[in-house]
């Protein structure tokens, strides 16, 4: 049965029906662990979320993998099961959604839109935080208390004359309160990521005079700790390694990089990518 649902290309019936098999037969036969294989790690979608038309710009899931979120240009996050790929419910919020994230505890979705605003949602709790210019990035402290933006202008586009933020803001998630401001200079801040303890937060910029710039800051001070000339191009995505000392970046000029923070040296990279 589990073979049949397989090859009618329904892998969400085939998995429950090869784990009952693996049960049933002990030790469990050949065609059973083969099957159970193909269904638990064959490649392709298990389902596809089909609830909108329209360009899709973020999609979260949260930490224990039951719930993925959805949006865009539609301006509505689509919450669904991914259990079963039904549909929860979903949230009008008026405006493109541009980065969407779950909370280490679940218990809280953000998203951001580009009417400069960034959303907190605690199931049928919202809360909207005034952003005030473009927020390109936001990001969930691990404890899940506090959240940590980027912004650009008014606008994602050098727009003449336009007032320049380009700060990162720590809010609290209780009160919608700013708690930390950094200036972090020129050029846009395309990513912000708050460390594994919460301690630190990393931004990635880039401007004309010192190229694609990583910089890692005190969470509760603002004070800068590291700065890495990292890239020729925009860094467009920085990550922490899982215990908090390495930095990875990636960048327009079509390479990845890895970083000792403490030692503030380059680990390893990859470049030459085609895009």
């Amino acid at each position: 049965n589990a073979r049949n649902a397989l090859i009618e290309n329904e892998p969400a019936l085939a998995l429950p029906i090869a784990l009952e098999a693996n049960l049933a037969y002990q030790p469990p036969a050949a065609e059973v662990l083969r099957i159970l294989g193909m269904t638990a790690f064959a490649p392709g979608p298990r389902f596809r979320y089909q609830q909108t038309d329209r360009s899709v710009l973020a999609v979260a899931s949260d930490s224990e993998g039951i719930i993925t979120a959805y949006g865009g240009v539609e301006g509505v996050i689509y919450l669904v099961n991914n259990a079963t790929g039904n549909p929860i419910r979903s949230i009008d919020v008026g405006a493109s959604i541009t980065a969407l994230s779950f909370s280490p505890d679940g218990r809280f979705l953000a998203g951001s839109l580009d009417d400069n605003t960034v959303g907190v949602w605690l199931l049928a709790h919202i809360r909207i935080i005034d952003g005030g210019f473009f927020i390109t990035k936001m990001d969930f402290s691990p404890d899940g208390t506090r959240i940590l933006t980027s912004t650009a202008d008014e606008t994602m586009d050098d727009t003449p004359g336009e007032i320049q933020d380009r700060k990162l803001r720590v809010w609290d998630v209780e009160t919608g309160e700013i708690i930390l401001v950094i200036d972090v200079g020129s050029g846009f801040v395309r990513d912000a990521e708050f460390s594994p303890d919460g301690k630190t937060v990393a931004s990635a910029s880039w401007d004309s005079t010192n190229g694609g710039t990583a910089r890692i800051y005190h969470a509760e001070t603002g004070v800068e700790l590291h700065r890495f000339f990292a890239h020729r191009d925009a860094i467009t995505n920085i990550e922490f390694n899982a215990d908090g000392t390495q930095l990875v970046t990636a960048s327009w000029d079509k390479s990845i990089k890895f970083w000792d923070i403490e030692k503030g040296v380059e680990l390893r990279s990859f470049v030459d990518f085609d895009e």
